[in-house]
């Protein structure tokens, strides 16, 4: 998990506003708050995730966002 985590953030790193991988950075830490023994690391990993998916929406509606699924055509077109 640390090893998919670190990726990502590389991801982040060379493409800052990739909304897919800071979608699947939220899903990462949602994964690992499942399995963490500790309430306080737990509670810490669901705020990482809820942050990276609201900078997710954020640069998807900003119009910034790199990555493959904002240029997926919309159901309603």
């Amino acid at each position: 998990m640390d090893e998919g985590l670190k990726a990502l953030n590389k991801a982040i790193e060379l493409k800052p506003n990739d909304a897919d991988s800071m979608v699947y950075l939220n899903l990462m830490y949602r994964q690992k708050a499942e399995i963490d023994t500790d309430e306080e690391t737990r509670q810490a990993d669901l705020k990482q995730a809820e942050d990276w998916v609201n900078k997710a929406l954020a640069a998807r509606k900003a119009g910034t966002a790199h990555g493959s699924s904002e240029a997926a055509p919309s159901a309603s077109q």
